[in-house]
């Protein structure tokens, strides 16, 4: 037991590293776990593989959009671990009014600029956010609970805050809410998400306290766009470079043109890049980009679907 616990903590601090060195310059910090999953986690490839494959058949065989026959409401609650002067700062109202703003970018209702795109690529996801009004055990709650914690900052992938026992907060059954923790993230990354391959206890997204909501949030990420980024991730979206850089590589959606690398700040009219020469150009608006909150407008019909 010893020797099995001394290499799980060299592990974790191994995993801790790895992150250091490759956050600089994201904003998301998914695909690193998700490359960490892919190639130490067993199983996790396989469940990827079909989950991906699920997706490009349902998307070939509904070439002309899918709407479901009512809108989806998911309920969510917010484990909010942080310090308690962070606490004293992080009022209810952020939690609130990022519900408000999920709700807007999901509904196609965002009023940002799509630049020379066409409306029709700006999709009513038919989704729908609430916080939580009734718990597991079937009590009344405002879909948010707090937890005081002094210790070092969150790592990128670092499940403790997903985990009462060991200073954050257990999941809520992932299968009827949407879980999402709220908490300082180390290096200055602004969230992380899982892939929905298995609805564990560790699925759902990770943002950091000062990209949540509006009042009171660090612009530019104080317009709720790093939930909608990372809501995405769990959704099954991936960043719409694909990735890694390259015209080669595709989010594997057609109606979002092929883009070289992650664009960043607030960019307006029409940019171009190596892979996209002409009008309209690359979609820096897409929430699966990294711009910043005020560039963001848009999900398209297909990763709707």
């Amino acid at each position: 037991m010893k020797n099995f616990i001394l290499s799980l903590i060299a592990l974790i601090l191994n995993l801790s590293l790895i992150f250091a060195q490759t956050v600089d310059n994201k904003k998301c910090g998914s695909d690193i776990v998700h490359k960490w999953r892919l190639e130490h986690e067993v199983g996790y490839a396989e469940s990827y593989e079909k989950l991906k494959n699920y997706v490009a058949d349902f998307v070939a065989k509904h070439p002309n959009g899918y709407s479901p026959k009512s809108i989806i409401t998911i309920p969510v609650v917010f484990h909010v671990v942080l310090s308690p002067t962070e606490h004293s700062s992080f009022l209810d109202l952020r939690c609130i009014e990022n519900i408000g703003t999920l709700n807007t970018d999901y509904s196609g209702t965002n009023t940002h600029s799509m630049s020379d795109f066409p409306a029709s690529l700006k999709a009513n996801c038919d989704i729908q956010f609430c916080l939580a009004t009734i718990d597991t055990s079937g009590a009344a709650t405002s879909g948010i609970e707090r937890r005081d914690y002094i210790g070092p900052d969150w790592a990128t992938g670092d499940n403790g805050v997903k985990q009462t026992a060991t200073g954050g907060f257990d999941a809520w059954d992932p299968t009827k809410y949407l879980n999402i923790w709220v908490c300082n993230l180390e290096y200055g990354m602004l969230g992380y998400a899982t892939y929905p391959t298995v609805l564990d206890n560790f699925y759902g997204l990770v943002i950091d306290y000062t990209a949540t909501g509006t009042t009171g949030a660090l612009p530019p990420y104080d317009l709720g766009g790093t939930a909608s980024h990372e809501i995405g991730h769990c959704l099954y979206l991936s960043h719409i470079w694909g990735d890694s850089p390259g015209c080669t590589n595709d989010d594997g959606f057609s109606d979002t043109p092929i883009q070289d690398i992650a664009s960043y700040g607030a960019p307006t009219g029409v940019i171009f890049d190596d892979c996209q020469t002409t009008s309209p150009g690359i979609m820096y608006m897409n929430f699966m980009d990294y711009s910043d909150d005020i560039a963001y407008a848009n999900f398209t019909p297909d990763q709707k679907l």
